[in-house]
């Protein structure tokens, strides 16, 4: 598989902190939002099939794989991360916008349709790969949040240092291993800085209460791709997610594991342009 373009981050201060994002193309704007320890980085490979003519934006959220520590006082509860996700698409000035959310991502992105009518008119399509939803909350999903604590954290933080660590890690989240260099980079700031990991400790004990909110008013084209070999998650829970939305498209994507966007980025790149093609119907 070839890997992604890089492309370098900008940043843009919010009421949580510094927030780093890539920003590459012109034209549609398709945001896309990672889950719990990652970091905007997970899209990467996404990103090389899609053409220049779409604006790509990548934010780095304080879930654990962000470079910048949060603020002291930031809110890192998943309605504050919504809020700050519509705070970063008004700031820059986006519209008409395609949301891309993966695992916790996927929560964060149903909040902002469903918290916020007004600043919510500003996105037309949403896409899910596998996530967290209903009761289907299973420990350890990228880590029990449940249990976890600042000594856990601290230990998980170790054993991800090591090559064998982050091999474990990412063992049952993708189907074909990745080289180290790329896990290294998902992970970003956490395997560093003790204040990035502090973030993730309380991003993650606000996830405790996670469910599906169900933002059942949105009324534009919704895909929902899910790995099939994702034993945490069956595929069930993928397709009663996409029951949930009235113009929803469900579809299996094989040889992919709970982060489909590093297992089958082409597949994900196919939908995000079928989503472009439905929008641009729509107008």
């Amino acid at each position: 598989m070839r890997r992604a373009r890089r492309s370098d981050l900008k940043r843009l201060a919010t009421a949580a902190g510094i927030l780093e994002y890539r920003d590459v193309g012109s034209g549609v704007q398709v945001v896309f939002v990672h889950g719990a320890l990652l970091n905007g980085g997970l899209w990467d490979d996404v990103a090389f099939y899609l053409p220049p003519d779409l604006r790509l934006i990548r934010p780095d959220l304080p879930l654990g794989g962000h470079r910048y520590p949060a603020a002291t006082d930031a809110d890192l509860t998943l309605p504050a991360l919504a809020r700050l996700l519509l705070d970063f698409i008004e700031n820059l000035d986006l519209n008409d916008v395609i949301l891309v959310g993966s695992e916790v991502g996927q929560t964060i992105c149903e909040l902002a349709v469903a918290s916020d009518h007004r600043r919510a008119r500003r996105i037309a399509g949403l896409l899910f790969t596998n996530c967290d939803a209903f009761d289907a909350f299973p420990p350890g999903s990228i880590i029990d949040a449940g249990g976890l604590d600042e000594e856990a954290l601290e230990s998980a933080a170790w054993s991800l240092t090591t090559r064998d660590g982050r091999k474990a890690f990412f063992h049952n989240l993708i189907w074909e291993p990745l080289p180290d260099d790329q896990l290294c980079e998902l992970l970003g700031g956490f395997l560093e800085d003790i204040n990035v990991r502090r973030d993730a400790l309380r991003a993650l004990g606000g996830m405790r209460q996670r469910r599906t909110f169900g933002a059942k008013a949105f009324k534009g084209p919704v895909k929902v791709l899910w790995g099939t070999e994702d034993s945490r998650l069956p595929t069930e829970v993928g397709a009663q997610l996409a029951a949930q939305f009235p113009n929803a498209e469900f579809r299996q994507v094989p040889d992919a594991r709970m982060l489909v966007p590093l297992d089958q980025p082409e597949r994900v790149a196919e939908a995000i342009l079928d989503l472009v093609e439905q929008r641009m119907r729509r107008r």
